[in-house]
């Protein structure tokens, strides 16, 4: 009987080993759906001095924003400081919370400010060519094209999208079908995302905690579903705060011609060994391709940022960045 009592506990011993080691993190766990395919192998490490978030690479160099002091940094491919656009203040060329950059054709810097709630546009002289300040809050923002963007504001029930345009400033309101999204007490938790340019007229708002993806395209609107398996918004109520303890989807969204990449918040978990997920999609069809693993760096570490250009991939940490070659499992 004892015998027997001894080699109930062993296997009850082993089976909970095996649930801790597949489940011991919930940010990794394995999405059967996704088809790992593809790693990234390192070629090269540069170190950069700053941090650079939000990266843009446009030809040769690179556009990021250095969040600590409120200003977009150009780089070269060997992180070396080119030139910078803005800073930290109060003046209207001068910012406190930058959310979202573009660049122009001719080099001046679009700037979405969510603490001082404006639009501004200068160029590489300092000099400002565009300036609108909200009356009121806005979430963030992106560049449809060269004199459009779209805005999204917070309000009580839900987040408006509105156009504005540089020329006359005047708003119009983007159309959305909100059946699509959750319905939540506060709306605006579900609806909180970003806003990535790929390019002429070709602007995607990605939310943080919903799969529902708004493309808007040549003034039309169209949704798409995407990043599995997201978790359900998770918030209480206390007096009057709300606490958020929903984890983002994703980090980073990037594009290369007709594909875009998302670094996944979730990540790939085998014989003890967690990777993080970029998840492949095709721009047009809207549909899954593949995903690629990222190992951790020698301090434990995993990227904030992707940029991927051709065949060279970028990873952006905080006090360097990597160019991978895309490698093939099998």
């Amino acid at each position: 009987m004892k015998k027997k009592v001894f080699i109930l506990i062993i296997i009850i011993i082993v089976i909970g080993v095996i649930v801790y080691n597949n489940y011991s993190n919930d940010d990794y766990r394995d999405e059967t759906e996704r088809r790992y395919t593809h790693y990234l192998e390192l070629e090269k490490k540069i170190y950069t001095k700053n941090e650079l978030r939000k990266p843009l690479l446009k030809g040769d160099k690179i556009y990021a924003l250095n969040y600590h002091n409120q200003e977009i940094l150009v780089t070269n491919l060997n992180g070396d400081i080119i030139s910078k656009y803005g800073g930290y203040g109060d003046s209207p060329k001068r910012n406190h919370g930058i959310r979202y950059f573009n660049i122009n054709e001719n080099e001046s810097i679009s700037i979405i400010d969510v603490q001082k709630n404006t639009l501004s546009k200068i160029n590489v002289r300092d000099s400002l060519l565009f300036f609108h300040k909200f009356n009121s809050l806005i979430n963030c923002g992106g560049q449809l094209n060269e004199n459009t963007y779209v805005i999204s504001h917070y309000n009580n029930d839900n987040l408006d999208f509105k156009k504005i345009r540089f020329n006359d400033k005047k708003q119009e309101v983007v159309k959305l079908d909100k059946k699509l999204y959750p319905k939540t007490e506060h709306n605006n938790l579900a609806y909180e995302g970003s806003f990535y340019t790929k390019g002429e007229n070709d602007l995607f708002y990605i939310p943080y905690y919903n799969s529902n993806m708004v493309h808007i395209k040549d003034n039309q609107v169209e949704y798409f579903q995407t990043i599995y398996n997201p978790d359900p918004i998770k918030y209480t109520q206390k007096g009057d705060m709300l606490i958020n303890h929903s984890v983002p989807h994703y980090y980073d969204v990037t594009f290369s011609k007709d594909k875009m990449f998302i670094l996944s918040k979730y990540g790939f978990q085998k014989n003890n060994k967690t990777y993080m997920v970029v998840d492949e999609y095709n721009v047009d069809s809207k549909l899954y391709v593949t995903s690629i693993l990222i190992e951790k760096d020698d301090y434990e570490n995993y990227p904030a940022y992707l940029i991927v250009d051709d065949e060279s991939y970028f990873l952006f940490y905080d006090e360097y960045m990597t160019i991978n070659a895309l490698i093939d499992i099998n």
